[in-house]
């Protein structure tokens, strides 16, 4: 008998990796923790030395894996599950040893260390990973998932309330009585539940596992177990109070929010139903495009199954199969068909994951959080990670958290344009003040947003630049509201903030290199750049037009040369006018306009159109209203009279017939086509540019000429 213990442990280590003597060392720590009563299996029972062997599974997690690169620890543990006992023990610390505000129960605290790293999201490179890596990656995401379903659900219904209370002593001790081991006891806390909240998007298969683990269920625990609470009184204490959590509390905001909609957190459109799983078992009956598969009713009806090597089956039709083994296989292998993989714009992962779906209890739960974070004061959290990422400080990690940052504040700003357009209130009855973002819309903070947008372009890390794309969207947003207040200082505040962005010429060559980047990108980042780009040029055409001497800094200074009487003769203010005037020069919006009309503008517009099915209304009077601008007040056609925007313009027109909004889209097509049938007969040459032979042989010819 210990002959075959002893063969099935030495297997298994071949298998994953893990040494025997390690795996049972981890074993028998796990099990000197406790168990479940002789008498009463409902009551745990903790250890001699429950204490010791919590602190000597950490020194394993650390020394071992942490500085050898290495996931056998964690492997071991999630096989021992020691989530279980860990939850156990915290419910019995909680009922038998309550920590004081001035003494934290050190059992309970020492869980909550073993659950940081334990839930730590495992995000490796292709650089980064190594073999060890790839055996057990797999494994303890999917532990990590369990993890949060047994911390969400366990049957105390006060977890994550336990784990919060062991950060309450060190909150209520005054900032220069703290320790560098109290900071650390708050930064645990809240890294316990950003791991909790990055713990989604995983596949199972029982519904239910995939429902405990919601972004619902985990609104839902975080209100019920107060941890919102603890959250607003780390936010409204920033940065007098906890400076260095700042950036954690940034983090957990931000995988809050991620995917949500803020229209349904206003109007309260919520989602009753499972549509995840549903969505997911029609992708997988969805049958495979030109797949020939193989039928029995053929001559005779002759079926042969053939056996490989390795035990698996293949099932072969036809009396060709009668003949011998290799003319089955060469007639299982004609029946397979070669299909050209589809290049449907980037495929890689990105920190912008799908549409988080709540229910509407989970929505007015989390609606009225963030009213309170936005009295709780909101724009100082803003200000103090924002000059964090000024100082290049050490909880700053590189521009990620500078894309989050952006994240939340565009966020938090769409929520309180729709909040104020909806008559909501906040806390108490208060009504939301847009002087309240001011901290948003400051000039350091546009010069730190431009520069991570010109960053992520030149390193084409496109999440850095749909992040701050969607920022500056809601800024011009929040800005066009705040001019058409009553209020005199909000539009004395908005004119201000559009008089230094629209005086820089680089901000608008910024745009028309952002726009150009659009090129075989996801629907969700073209989403966000032809908004920014609709919004952008709406709001600098309006303030052109309020604005006719308007001018711009430009780019390029020269520096005056005088001659020799007005070096002698011209005074010191004429010299400074003078140079004044060669470093501006006065703004044309038709000048600027055309640098959008070119194929390699229209082309991001063209493919975001071409998803029509998967777009909503305003989405597709977007790209319309774009068109319409260059097509019928410019009257540009080049990049639009070919086969491929023809065939696109008139789907869409015979699709759009069941909507409500067809009328923008129906006109314009209607105005489109007689446009290129009015064409077609003035320059026949035009059928050979319609069919994308020549190479703007025909625009050439009809682009000076007037529609």
């Amino acid at each position: 008998m210990d002959l075959d213990v002893r063969e099935q442990s030495l297997q298994k280590s071949t298998v994953d990796g893990v040494d025997p003597i390690l795996r049972a060392h981890i074993y028998g720590l796990v099990s000197a923790l406790g168990g479940p009563s002789p008498d009463n299996p409902d009551i745990y029972v903790l250890g001699d030395d429950v204490l010791g062997c919590l602190r000597d599974i950490k020194r394993w997690l650390k020394g071992y894996d942490e500085k050898l690169n290495r996931l056998d620890v964690a492997r071991c543990l999630s096989e021992a599950n020691i989530v279980v006992d860990l939850l156990e023990i915290l419910s019995h610390a909680s009922v038998n040893g309550a920590p004081t505000l001035n003494h934290p129960n050190k059992i309970s605290l020492s869980c909550v260390e073993l659950l940081v790293p334990l839930t730590w999201p495992l995000n490796k490179t292709e650089l980064s990973m190594t073999v060890n890596h790839h055996r057990h990656l797999a494994v303890l995401r999917r532990a990590q998932a369990f993890y949060k379903k047994n911390i969400l659900n366990h049957r105390s219904g006060c977890i994550l309330k336990i784990c919060c209370v062991n950060a309450l002593p060190a909150m209520a001790m005054a900032l220069r009585e703290r320790t560098s081991r109290d900071e650390g006891i708050i930064r645990l806390v809240l890294y316990l539940v950003r791991n909790l909240l990055q713990v989604e998007g995983f596949e199972f298969e029982s519904d239910s596992v995939w429902d405990e683990i919601s972004r619902g269920s985990m609104v839902e625990s975080l209100d019920k177990q107060g941890f919102f609470n603890l959250l607003l009184s780390v936010v409204s204490g920033v940065p007098e109070l906890f400076e260095q959590q700042d950036v954690i509390v940034v983090e957990i905001l931000f995988y809050l929010l991620l995917g949500v909609d803020v229209r349904g957190l206003v109007t309260g459109s919520g989602t009753t139903g499972n549509v995840d799983p549903l969505s997911r078992i029609l992708k997988t009956e969805r049958p495979l495009p030109g797949l020939k598969a193989q039928s029995r009713h053929t001559r005779f009806g002759t079926t042969i199954v053939l056996r490989k090597e390795d035990g698996q089956k293949k099932v072969v039709t036809g009396n060709g199969a009668l003949v011998g083994e290799g003319t089955g296989l060469q007639k299982l292998d004609s029946a397979k068909k070669w299909r050209r993989p589809q290049h449907n714009g980037s495929k890689k992962p990105t920190m912008f994951g799908g549409q988080a779906r709540l229910s509407l209890s989970a929505q007015e739960k989390l609606s009225g959080f963030l009213s309170q974070i936005l009295v709780s004061g909101f724009s100082s959290l803003f200000q103090s990670v924002r000059r964090a990422i000024e100082r290049d400080s050490e909880r700053v990690l590189g521009s990620t958290h500078t894309a989050q940052l952006f994240f939340v504040g565009s966020f938090l700003m769409e929520f309180g344009r729709a909040l104020k357009q909806s008559g909501g209130t906040l806390v108490g009855s208060r009504t939301l003040d847009f002087r309240e973002f001011w901290t948003l819309l400051q000039p350091e903070t546009f010069i730190i947003l431009l520069r991570h947008i010109r960053e992520g372009l030149e390193s084409k890390s496109w999440d850095y630049v749909q992040s701050g794309c969607r920022y500056f969207t809601q800024a011009l947003l929040l800005v066009s509201d705040m001019i058409h207040s009553q209020d005199h200082e909000e539009q004395s505040l908005a004119e201000n903030i559009f008089n230094r962005l629209f005086y820089e010429e680089t901000l608008q060559d910024l745009m028309t290199a952002v726009l150009r980047s659009g090129r075989k990108q996801t629907v969700e980042y073209l989403d966000t750049l032809t908004e920014m780009i609709h919004v952008y040029l709406r709001c600098l055409e309006r303030y052109s037009r309020s604005n006719t001497g308007l001018v711009v800094k430009s780019k390029r200074t020269s520096k005056p040369r005088p001659n020799n009487a007005e070096a002698f003769s011209g005074s010191e203010s004429d010299t400074e006018t003078h140079s004044r005037r060669q470093n501006e020069k006065s703004f044309d919006f038709q000048q600027y306009e055309s640098k959008f009309i070119s194929p390699s503008s229209l082309e991001p517009f063209l493919d975001f159109l071409s998803h029509y099915k998967e777009l909503d209304s305003q989405q597709i009077k977007r790209c319309i209203s774009f068109l319409h601008r260059v097509f019928v007040k410019r009257g540009v056609t080049v990049g639009l009279f070919n086969l491929k925007t023809i065939r696109q313009l008139q789907v869409l027109a015979r699709d759009a017939k069941s909507s409500r909004d067809c009328a923008e889209v129906s006109g314009f097509v209607k105005f489109f086509s007689k446009r290129l049938i009015r064409k077609l007969d003035e320059y026949p040459v035009l059928f050979v540019e319609v069919r994308g032979i020549s190479g703007g042989f025909a625009v050439g010819i009809i682009a000076d000429k007037p529609l």
